[in-house]
């Protein structure tokens, strides 16, 4: 007799996941309409996107201790969620820096040793980093 479904919008732009929930929204009650079936809808926001341009600290403190490795860091956009969302919506601008992680978010995800103790070395290096800049 009744159906629970979840569903989730992702966006680094405020007014395009609003639109997309919107529209999502609608879907569900054109179809209700339709059919003849009751809705509820719970809409929560567990958390919001960001951009932090390639120019901010964060950004280039990142890269300097990067480069020092000896890593050729890249920049990109993601849609996942994280503890970067919740500080940057809080005013404390924050990135998500890539730990070498394969087969992420499956059973089988693993990240080898090397790079376990790389991760560990670029987190000291952009705190040397940081302390230089005092972000």
């Amino acid at each position: 007799p009744s159906v629970k479904i979840k569903g989730e919008a992702r966006s680094t732009s405020p007014e395009e996941v609003d639109r997309q929930i919107s529209h999502m929204k609608q879907c569900f009650v054109d179809a209700c309409e339709k059919w003849g079936a009751g809705l509820e809808i719970d809409h929560k926001r567990h958390y919001g996107g960001y951009t932090i341009e390639d120019s901010h600290p964060v950004v280039q403190i990142a890269q300097t201790a990067s480069r020092k490795m000896g890593f050729d860091p890249a920049l990109r956009t993601t849609l996942g969620g994280s503890d970067a969302n919740m500080f940057n919506v809080h005013g404390f601008p924050s990135i998500v820096i890539a730990t070498g992680m394969d087969k992420i978010h499956t059973h089988e995800e693993e990240i080898s040793i090397k790079d376990l103790v790389d991760t560990a070395q670029l987190t000291y290096e952009i705190c040397l980093e940081a302390a230089k800049h005092r972000v």
